[in-house]
């Protein structure tokens, strides 16, 4: 099916003029970017359309030059070696590469951010939110560098953006690309904020700012512990990323010195199995927490059986907002916990002329990609502070309390919440047991 559409699309393209051809090529790229270079390679043999061969042969070329001068030299050899094909109708070669930067501008704020697939609107999401910093600040300029995917030329991104005057790059996002620009960035090269949990990449002047759950996880056990709780049971979905979360939160609980009274999982959208009501039938005392990892469409049927099992233990999730907004039925969750970031909890009062200019600029915003804003409002800020040598103040930002940790990694705080009779309340912090 995929083939048939390239297919289709490259066909179409002399029926086309004008703007109507750069749309189509967008649709191209698109295509190839998401699809393995063996699966290229598999169309190659399957294809007898000269069109369809060159875009394939060139997207493969592409690939396997990130340098923009090895890249041109490997096209036009392979032109040549191939001359009866008809060329591809691009004004320039260099069009391919959908990872240049799209901006001219000179900026020393340059965000290093994936252009493709599913990634591509999350990235637009994050330079709308550094862009908004930058203007309500009056501060640096902020330059975009678009990858592909390929985290070589994500290197070769980098290094333009050095010899180009970036003072310091926010992103990259994918583990592959910080690995990337971790080898071949030098100690006299500007800092690099990457945004994701890290690849285990550690060096002076990288930071890491991350947006998983995984820190709304670390930060319950360790401000649970610090409020006095000892004892937690854990109950999780039966899928990759709950598992990640429960055991970011097992292991920071247990280098605590917090006991685990038993853990379950569950199916997404079903009540709680014969294990997990048999973790929970036991006695409990006020020193004991449930950690539940749910997001907010199946919170309520999970809340409403570990409250029919016991009555008054405390709940405590994860970004349980994680869509950013409560189910229209949210009655059951009365009583539940939870840590996320203020721009979603208290969405009229953090920054509100941020989130009115960007209304404007990502007007049908996703769920996904209001949040991806607060990351760049709070990413520029850093990078703000990193070029002012400001280590010391935390700084009060759209996904949290920020603090500049250890090794380099940025430590987020988030704010408490409670729901009750179906609605947000704020907390002041983490109730106290017993309380």
């Amino acid at each position: 099916h995929e083939l048939t559409a390239l297919n289709f699309l490259i066909e179409r393209d002399s029926l086309l003029s004008g703007a109507a051809i750069h749309k189509n090529h967008q649709r191209i790229h698109a295509l190839l970017d998401s699809v393995s270079s063996a699966r290229i390679q598999n169309w190659q043999g399957r294809s007898g359309n000269p069109l369809v061969q060159e875009w394939l042969a060139i997207a493969l070329i592409s690939r396997h030059n990130p340098d923009p001068d090895q890249r041109k030299a490997a096209i036009n050899a392979w032109m040549a070696a191939h001359p009866g094909h008809p060329p591809i109708n691009f004004t320039s070669h260099d069009e391919l590469n959908v990872a240049d930067t799209t901006s001219s501008q000179e900026g020393s704020i340059c965000a290093l951010l994936p252009s493709t697939g599913s990634y591509a609107r999350l990235s637009q999401a994050l330079s709308a939110g550094m862009e908004t910093a930058a203007q309500l600040t009056s501060g640096p300029a902020v330059k975009l560098l678009q990858s592909t995917g390929n985290p070589s030329y994500t290197a070769v991104l980098f290094e333009r953006g050095v010899k180009e005057g970036c003072q310091i790059f926010v992103g990259p996002l994918l583990p592959q690309d910080i690995n990337a620009v971790a080898s071949v960035r030098k100690p006299s090269d500007p800092p690099v904020i990457a945004l994701g949990s890290d690849a285990g990449v550690q060096q002076p002047g990288l930071y890491t700012f991350s947006l998983s759950r995984d820190v709304a996880a670390r930060q319950i056990a360790n401000q649970g512990y610090a409020a006095g709780y000892r004892r937690v049971y854990v109950l999780y979905p039966q899928d990759s990323s709950g598992a990640a979360i429960q055991a970011d939160f097992i292991d920071t609980w247990k280098k605590l010195g917090g006991s685990v009274a038993g853990v379950a999982t569950y199916l997404p959208g079903h009540s709680l199995n014969g294990q997990a009501q048999q973790l929970l039938s036991g006695t409990s005392s006020t020193h004991d927490f449930v950690f539940l990892v749910a997001d907010s469409k199946n919170a309520n049927a999970a809340v409403s059986a570990i409250r029919s099992i016991n009555s008054h233990i405390p709940i405590f999730s994860p970004a349980l907002l994680h869509g950013a907004t409560l189910p229209s039925n949210a009655q059951n969750l009365s009583g539940i916990e939870s840590v996320d970031m203020p721009w979603v909890i208290q969405p009229a009062t953090t920054k509100p002329q941020a989130a009115a200019l960007l209304h404007t600029s990502l007007p049908n915003a996703s769920d996904a990609q209001w949040r991806m804003a607060a990351f760049g409002l709070d990413a520029y800020q850093l990078a703000d502070k990193i070029l002012a040598k400001q280590f010391s103040q935390p700084l009060k930002g759209a996904t949290g309390t920020l603090h500049f940790g250890k090794e380099g990694r940025i430590v987020r705080d988030m704010e408490w919440m409670e729901v009750e009779n179906g609605a947000i309340v704020p907390l002041p912090a983490i109730p106290k047991p017993g309380s």
